[in-house]
């Protein structure tokens, strides 16, 4: 999406409107927010009713001046009252009308974004509602319109107020959200599974401050949108699927400072002509913006630098990549990633919500069947191994390895056949992996001695681990290896110096402080990955069961502000407590941007996994 500086759309509706959300300070520079497009639409009046006005008025739409044209015209001026739920069958009408609508006005890009820009306020880390943003509905209100990131939403506005007079008894914060939906699902895109009954912000006290929306053409494309969308509690796949909705619409040169003032796919509306599409055929959602970007053969076509940076993101690139391939799954992660934004840090009356579509959306899942999933041996398949190999591979590994790291495979092998599955030889290939790849982000591919030094140290980082020790002669286990095989003095003194310091338990003792080695910071960040998320919540239990731990008891509470010594005696500890006494704390301990980036989507995974535990553990779920 993009922001339009304030001078981007006209005011009247016969003028396209750039919905790729360019926000900017001026119209040479603009900002950028998420997803643009443009929509014309023939002139527009408006003939308003008492009823619309009960809300209109404590909820100044547009601006004050509709209300004092409204009111000598002899309508109303009562105070609105309480806007709660909407009404199931005024819905579905509404969605009819709003159907309509798009037949004649071309606008699904500007209904798409009027949803995108009440929802895209929220903050996950603010928990009271309203002040937590989100999908309220407080874009009607003049204060927030006027946000530069919204300029020439009030024509979306306009568009639907006479909607909202047919149908009082729907919230701002619902109509919003139903004409986003309704807008990609006729435009070709996937039936979204959508819920309503929110609940209005009652006044403009309660708006979100200017500055939540994402800008245009930063310095850093994709840190910039991680920081944006990690706020809302969305991910990398979820920033790159709701990108794909620049399938629609198109920006205008004269207005946003991007594009050009007309391509041969413009120059002839549908709407006013002109501006420049992403796509050729721009009120068609469909999976055409992955492919424009990837093969950027049309000199036609726009390709902004947020979008180009989902090619060049090794994280963005994986999923962008997959969506140009197939539209089937493209679809299903964004009806997925639609419905998700569109219930950000909303409040629902019921709170459960009120669906309005009778069949199904969703396919019955797949039967779970163990047996797909296990061949019940405790040694890896033959297949597996082969799969790892080539994952290995792929990340920059040698394909004919030396004599070295194949014996220090042999000895990861040998040394921890007897542990629990938390810390066996599939904790190392991950972690081995995933070190290679954060190197390969981080620029150490072209270093093959830091290459070598990264795979040695991440192969035999749990080798002597104290919690696994049967002898303290095992200690020396690592260091005779690396004498027996003959690596270099220099190399083996940084291998050595990266297994002594990674550990947490290092970490309280303050044993990392102050400058640390690139090749460290991507072993230990490898290794701390491991043991957050998924993989992380399965390790975690794994190892509380080996350890005939207690799964959890409210009256022992998680210890802080821990030492080495007492992190280390766990004797009388949960194993729900270890995510509060490390994990959840292990994000904002990685060393390296790619580390830190990667954290954040096994994070967020982990915070929702606790408050499932939690309800399901107080017979609340």
């Amino acid at each position: 999406m993009t922001h339009l500086p304030q001078s981007l759309m006209a005011s009247s509706l016969s003028s396209a409107t750039t919905f790729r959300l360019l926000d900017s300070r001026s119209t040479a520079v603009p900002k950028l927010s998420f997803f643009s497009a443009s929509s014309s639409s023939s002139s527009l009046s408006f003939s308003f009713s008492t009823s619309s006005l009960k809300c209109l008025r404590s909820s100044p739409l547009i601006h004050q001046r509709w209300l004092v044209n409204a009111t000598n015209r002899g309508f109303g001026t009562s105070a609105s009252p309480k806007c709660a739920a909407s009404d199931p069958d005024q819905l579905k009408s509404a969605r009819e009308d709003i159907a309509e609508l798009l037949k004649t006005k071309f606008c699904h890009p500007i209904l798409v974004r009027l949803g995108w820009h009440d929802a895209g306020t929220y903050n996950k880390n603010i928990e009271e509602w309203p002040q937590r943003g989100g999908a309220n509905g407080s874009l009607r209100f003049e204060v927030e319109l006027k946000h530069e990131a919204n300029a020439g939403l009030v024509n979306a506005l306009q568009l639907i107020q006479p909607i909202k007079d047919k149908y009082p008894v729907i919230t701002y914060a619902d109509l919003f959200q139903l004409a986003s939906a309704t807008a990609i699902e006729e435009a070709g895109g996937p039936k979204l599974p959508m819920k309503y009954g929110r609940v209005d912000v009652s006044g403009p006290d309660q708006c979100p401050e200017e500055g939540r929306l994402p800008d245009a053409g930063p310095p850093s494309p994709a840190e910039h949108l991680r920081s944006v969308f990690y706020r809302m509690g969305l991910n990398d796949k979820e920033i790159v699927v709701l990108s794909g909705a620049h399938t629609l619409g198109r920006s205008r040169p004269e207005r946003s400072g991007w594009g050009k003032p007309e391509t041969k796919y413009t120059k002839d509306g549908p709407g006013a002509p002109g501006g420049q599409s992403w796509t050729v055929k721009w009120l068609k959602f469909d999976n055409s913006y992955f492919k424009d970007i990837k093969e950027k053969k049309d000199e036609d076509l726009l390709v902004l630098p947020t979008d180009a940076v989902l090619f060049e993101d090794p994280s963005f690139k994986v999923y962008a990549e997959k969506y140009a391939e197939d539209q089937e799954a493209f679809f299903k992660d964004y009806a997925e990633a639609h419905v998700k934004l569109s219930n950000l840090g909303a409040e629902f009356d019921p709170p459960e919500g009120i669906m309005i579509d009778d069949s199904p959306t969703k396919p019955a899942p797949e039967k779970f069947v163990a047996a797909k999933y296990s061949s019940g041996k405790r040694e890896l398949s033959d297949a597996m191994k082969q799969k790892i190999r080539a994952e290995y591979e792929a990340i920059g590994g040698s394909p004919e390895m030396g004599s070295t790291v194949r014996n220090a495979e042999k000895l990861v092998e040998r040394y921890m056949k007897g542990n629990d599955a938390s810390h066996d030889a599939s904790h190392v290939w991950r972690v081995r992996d995933l070190a290679l790849s954060l190197a390969q982000e981080e620029g150490l591919s072209s270093h093959p001695d830091s290459m070598e030094i990264v795979e040695l140290a991440a192969l035999l980082h749990d080798i002597g681990d104290y919690k696994y020790l049967r002898d303290l002669s095992e200690e020396k286990i690592v260091e005779d290896f690396l004498e027996e095989e003959g690596v270099e003095e220099n190399k083996k003194i940084k291998i050595l110096s990266i297994i002594k310091k990674m550990g947490f338990k290092d970490e309280l003792a303050g044993v990392v402080s102050g400058e640390f080695s690139l090749e460290f910071g991507v072993v230990q960040d490898a290794d701390r990955l491991d043991g957050i998320g998924a993989i992380g919540i399965a390790r975690c239990f794994t190892f509380g069961g080996s350890r005939n731990r207690v799964l959890h008891d409210p009256a022992i509470l998680p210890r802080s502000d821990l030492s080495k010594d007492q992190y280390m005696k766990k004797d009388d500890q949960t194993t729900l407590n270890h995510f509060h006494e490390k994990l959840l704390k292990l994000k904002d301990f990685m060393k390296t941007k790619a580390g830190r980036r990667r954290a954040e989507k096994r994070h967020m995974f982990m915070e929702e996994f606790l408050k499932e535990f939690y309800e399901e553990w107080d017979g609340r779920a």
